[in-house]
Formats: C-alpha cells, structure tokens, sequence
C-alpha cells in the first residue's frame, strides 16, 4: 500500500502514472481510528477491436479488420507453423495490412489482433480469437 495524506477528492482521483489498466483499492485512514471498508476501483480496459479476417493471397498474407477509431494503433500477432512468432504495430486506418511471410514455411499460420491504446506504456488490449489460414507448400 501507498500512504497519500489529505486526499479530499470524492470520488478519488488518482494521476501521474503510465497510461495502462489498473485495480486501485483504496482504504481512508482516519486518525480517530475509525475503520471503513476498502473500496476497489478498476480502470477502462483497452479495447475496440471488432472484426478480423485474414487470406493468403501470394505472396502476402492479407490482414482486414475494423476497429474502433479512438484507439491509435493496432499490433498484429503472426504464429508460423514452426513455431516460430511476429508481430506488427501499425496506425489503425482502417487499411488492410499485407505481411510476407517466411520464405519455405508452409503450414497453418494463426493471425490475431490487439488494441494498443499507448505503445509507450505497453497498454495493449487483449488479443483476438485466432484465424487460421494454411499455405501449402508448392507440387514438386
């Protein structure tokens, strides 16, 4: 716990922290000694994504969504059938965004979205469910 004297605001108002998503418990600590219950406030959640789709159109796998124009940008989530991972942060306009994929990786990739409400503070919301799209590796 952190100890702020003369706090007077009702309700209270909390500032100069990073911009992210916090549970704040706040208890008054009255020099009477009077006990009162602890108060839980929870700030908004970073969200606003509302539709994702995406295709292998080659090269590229071809990412559209729809997001809410107050969140600035978006970061899409690549999972390669190797295992391996990427992602992407670009402004949200609304465009559809094209990824190249790795060369010779064939298989199902997994593709998701998430806000990012402040990239500098890591407030990301959560991501979406996966859409899954196979590239198939080329006939011999």
């Amino acid at each position: 716990y952190t100890t702020i004297s003369n706090v007077t605001d009702n309700p209270l108002v909390l500032s100069d922290f990073p911009n992210g998503q916090y549970r704040v418990y706040a208890k008054p600590n009255y020099t009477s000694g009077k006990n009162c219950p602890e108060s839980v406030m929870n700030t908004p959640t970073c969200t606003g994504i509302t539709s994702l789709s995406a295709i292998f159109t080659d090269p590229n796998i071809v990412v559209s969504y729809s997001c809410d124009p107050s969140v600035p940008k978006v970061r899409i989530n690549l999972s390669y059938p190797n295992g391996g991972f990427s992602n992407l942060i670009v402004t949200n306009d609304g465009n559809d965004v094209n990824i190249l994929p790795p060369a010779g990786v064939y298989g199902t990739y997994l593709v998701t979205i998430q806000p990012v409400c402040d990239e500098d503070s890591g407030f990301f919301g959560a991501a979406t469910a996966p859409v899954a799209l196979e590239i198939a590796a080329p006939s011999p």
